[in-house]
């Protein structure tokens, strides 16, 4: 499938789920939807910062009008746009209001590159990355429906024409996050993450405050044989989790068919 076809078929998917079930007005929301009124995310790395872009964006849709901000505290930029009922709106970098600068492509350190979106009223959000040859996107939760443990599924590594590795980036909502890492997955003794952990290591504690992100993802030195799945995240605050990859086929020894593939939990 190419990038625009792709592009255009999960947005298309994004603005039928989201506004599903908006019929009847709620004033309170289960623990488990994918509506709210404060988002903390993270933009993983789609394939590399050299690949030519298309856009990143972050589209917002709700049944109420509402005033929608989106900001990343980390470098002091903020939006605000203006959602009319049953409607989108994006922040996107078509017109400056987003930034492929928020990819996280650091290893195993605190960052601040959380984007924070919020409202008055429930809104939902779903992130695109876009660019020439790869693109993909994912639904993202809201803070009410996040959690303290998760368990990690991404890929193998995939060691082609640049090392592409699969990982995952947790994001702090409040100050003051302890968050601890087991790393569990395939290939323990063949490669390790890109700040040189290996399965088997405990991460941590690691201090997080709000905004911040941490990402872990392997070294991509090897072709379907390292993969961090099953790695445990147990933090004290609810935090976010992104499992993803940079870029990956599957099966890994198919030729073709190349892609950024990401998932929020």
């Amino acid at each position: 499938m190419t990038s625009f076809l792709r592009y255009f078929y999960i947005l298309t998917c994004f603005l039928l789920m989201a506004t599903a079930g908006y019929s009847q007005v709620q004033t309170k929301f289960d623990s488990k939807t994918s509506r709210g009124n404060e988002f903390w995310l993270a933009v993983p790395l789609n394939d590399a910062m050299v690949q030519p872009t298309i856009a990143l964006e972050f589209y917002v849709t709700s049944s109420y009008t509402t005033n929608v901000t989106f900001e990343v505290p980390g470098t002091g930029f903020s939006r605000t746009k203006l959602l009319k009922s049953n409607s989108t709106i994006s922040f996107s970098t078509n017109d400056g209001s987003a930034s492929f600068d928020l990819q996280v492509e650091s290893s195993q350190i605190a960052e601040k590159r959380g984007v924070h979106i919020y409202a008055d009223q429930p809104i939902s959000v779903y992130v695109m990355n876009a660019k020439q040859y790869s693109a993909e996107g994912y639904l993202a939760l809201p803070v009410n429906a996040l959690g303290t443990r998760y368990i990690h599924c991404s890929y193998y590594d995939f060691n082609e024409v640049r090392p592409w590795g699969g990982g995952f980036i947790v994001v702090a909502t409040e100050d003051n996050t302890m968050v601890t890492i087991n790393l569990n997955g395939r290939g323990k003794t063949l490669a390790k993450t890109r700040s040189g952990s290996k399965i088997g290591d405990v991460l941590g504690p690691i201090i997080l405050n709000k905004g911040d992100v941490y990402n872990v993802i392997g070294d991509g030195t090897t072709k379907g044989i390292f993969d961090l799945s099953g790695s445990e995240i147990i933090s004290n605050k609810p935090v976010g989790l992104i499992s993803y990859h940079e870029r990956t086929m599957i099966p890994s020894n198919v030729s073709n068919g190349r892609d950024n593939r990401k998932s929020v939990v």
